[in-house]
């Protein structure tokens, strides 16, 4: 008699524990659908209107990364701290694009953004060049005003989240920046800082087919 009692308490265990998982896990596909949708909203650039994308971190590793940077043409939608709308498919067939990854307690970074910026206002014709921070936009606003007011507004700077970052780029040191052609496949990667105002740097990038 007691074991039927046991297997009662026991059953009926079950069928509560069920239920509670399904009630659970309709809650978290809501949860998630919701979420999803938040990133649904539709961006609209100089030549196209698209979907924004769920940061979702990726599980790529290095290599792979790269390696898709090289044989698949960059597609990123993001915004400067202005609030203009970066959209580096627009940019294809018009411009090379240089993507410089950086941040205000970074030294070398901080060291190559004047040359940056000279490098976007003497070639703006045919080449794009964004600085990329992870950290808050107000940290990087700030900075900029009280270090680099005078910082030439060829030079685009944007921030974007590290999740965002690490959908197409590797976790590098900083300051990393990556050279794409007009056609968007990555063709240059530096690590460190540069002197980009150089003659030959300057002349590698403008060669770039």
């Amino acid at each position: 008699m007691k074991s039927k009692k046991n297997l009662f308490f026991f059953i009926l265990f079950l069928f509560v524990f069920s239920s509670f998982l399904f009630i659970f896990k309709k809650d978290f596909l809501n949860i998630f659908n919701t979420s999803k949708s938040s990133f649904a909203e539709n961006i609209k650039s100089s030549c196209r209107t698209v979907p924004q994308k769920s940061a979702l971190k990726s599980n790529w590793n290095r290599m792979q990364k790269l390696n898709r940077l090289m044989d698949t043409a960059i597609d990123w939608v993001f915004t400067d701290l202005n609030g203009e709308v970066i959209d580096l498919y627009c940019l294809r067939g018009k411009k090379k694009v240089v993507l410089n990854f950086w941040a205000t307690w970074c030294p070398p970074c901080i060291k190559e953004l004047v040359s940056l910026a000279q490098l976007a206002k003497d070639n703006k014709e045919e080449v794009f060049v964004v600085a990329i921070s992870s950290e808050d936009k107000n940290t990087v606003q700030g900075f900029l005003t009280r270090s680099f007011s005078d910082l030439d507004p060829a030079l685009a700077v944007a921030v974007v989240s590290d999740l965002e970052r690490l959908k197409y780029f590797p976790k590098d040191s900083l300051p990393a920046t990556y050279i794409f052609n007009t056609k968007g496949f990555l063709k240059m990667k530096e690590l460190g800082d540069r002197d980009w105002s150089d003659r030959t740097i300057v002349q590698s990038i403008l060669s770039l087919d």
